[in-house]
């Protein structure tokens, strides 16, 4: 079992950034939980303090404006209490809706529903980032305890390689602002001699 985690993730773990491990986040899930039908990949956004789709499959586009507050559906119940949620019917799922929108309810109505889903929280010792959903349109299938185990064990990997990531994000934009008021004081300096040789 630990194996195939392991040979899903080292593409996670070769991103450097945010851009790059989200690439790779889903494509490793849909390898982990193989019978899915389709998966999303929620951030937190402390700013708006939402989860925000960041990477998904099985649905259209739209299900990017589908940003959720922790009060409003599974997603945030499993990001607050960071405990894993396993819905194996459409009973349950719908019942999981805390809150209705029309925006809601006009991107559900245009995308597949779900008869089973898994929600795992994506945290490590530090922070909880956000949730990896994993998604079921088959009547045929549920998600066992197996398929719980996998995606909790993943889910930890994609959190050390967001965190990493954030932490090449930081360094990456120190570095730019360094070279940013190098390029500035030089520029500065240019002009300073520039003056000073008019005035000899």
């Amino acid at each position: 079992m630990f194996t195939k985690i392991s040979d899903n993730t080292w593409h996670l773990a070769s991103g450097l950034s945010h851009e790059v491990v989200t690439q790779h986040v889903i494509d490793g899930a849909l390898k982990t939980i193989a019978y899915s039908d389709a998966a999303i990949f929620r951030i937190y956004d402390d700013k708006s303090d939402r989860l925000v789709p960041v990477a998904m499959t099985g649905f259209k586009n739209n299900y990017y404006d589908y940003i959720v507050g922790l009060h409003e559906s599974i997603s945030g119940k499993v990001f607050k209490s960071m405990q894993t949620a396993v819905l194996n019917s459409r009973e349950e799922i719908n019942h999981s809706f805390t809150a209705s929108s029309s925006l809601r309810d006009e991107i559900l109505k245009d995308n597949p529903l779900a008869t089973s889903l898994i929600c795992v929280p994506v945290y490590d010792q530090s922070a909880c980032y956000g949730t990896l959903t994993m998604l079921s349109f088959s009547r045929q299938f549920v998600f066992n305890s197996l398929a719980k185990s996998l995606l909790e064990t993943y889910s930890s990997q994609v959190a050390l390689a967001w965190r990493n990531a954030r932490l090449y994000d930081e360094r990456t934009e120190s570095l730019r602002v360094v070279e940013d008021l190098r390029n500035q004081l030089q520029a500065q300096n240019t002009l300073l001699n520039a003056s000073v040789d008019f005035i000899i």
